[in-house]
């Protein structure tokens, strides 16, 4: 299947520095992390490899059932560790045509491959939500929904590679369902690049839907925060 057609008006590829600086960014100098900083202790996150961080340390405790993990206090310092302004990408306001040059340099980098996405969404009445799955064939979508009556449709979209899944999956892989749409993962390869201190998502302070701004920090960029127990 052809890739889908880049616009005329975009910029050629860039570098991954040229291209992180692109994309917007925002500061978020006190967060905390609940939980432990030792790889083998953390489980899976939605931030994947990258530190699990918020500004909302009690609400994000109830979301991600962390009640008796300690409590950390994160502030980004300088190198004599004086205060400094800390750098994320705010991947929630990325735009349709950043998302699409993110992509194609991630496909350049052998890091995603256009494909066709299979997407289900339905109302859920408990939820009072409207709730979306999706998978890389129809076959499994319908697999997944185990009956659920939805709305299926399809439209061309992107998957990681393998080479992705090396570079910011667990052990080297991504779990299942991470491939489809993998713009965060490439973003903190961005990030990486670009000197940033690591991802962040603007999302919606509502622990009963299980939502609440959050952020990730990059491992390349630990020795540049300040941690103590709060």
């Amino acid at each position: 299947m052809a890739p889908p057609r880049l616009n005329s008006q975009m910029k050629p590829f860039a570098r991954a520095e040229d291209l992180a600086a692109e994309l917007p960014t925002s500061t978020h100098d006190q967060v905390w992390h609940v939980g432990w900083f030792d790889g083998r202790q953390r489980s899976w996150s939605a931030e994947g490899r990258l530190l699990s961080v918020s500004e909302h340390p009690d609400e994000w405790t109830e979301i991600a059932k962390l009640g008796g993990a300690p409590k950390w206090e994160l502030r980004p310092v300088g190198e004599r560790g004086d205060p400094r302004p800390s750098r994320f990408i705010t991947v929630t306001e990325i735009g349709p045509q950043q998302a699409e040059r993110i992509y194609r340099w991630g496909q350049a980098c052998g890091l995603v491959d256009a494909a066709t996405i299979w997407t289900a969404t339905w109302f859920d009445d408990e939820w009072e939500d409207l709730m979306v799955v999706q998978a890389t064939s129809r076959q499994e979508l319908e697999d997944e929904l185990c009956g659920i009556d939805a709305e299926i449709t399809h439209q061309d979209g992107w998957v990681a590679t393998a080479r992705l899944g090396e570079q910011v999956g667990r052990d080297g892989k991504l779990l299942r369902g991470e491939e489809i749409d993998p713009l965060d993962h490439l973003c903190a390869l961005l990030a990486e690049a670009g000197g940033h201190d690591g991802l962040w998502w603007d999302e919606m302070l509502d622990p009963d839907r299980l939502s609440a701004p959050r952020g990730g920090i990059g491992a390349w960029a630990w020795v540049r925060w300040s941690a103590q127990l709060a």
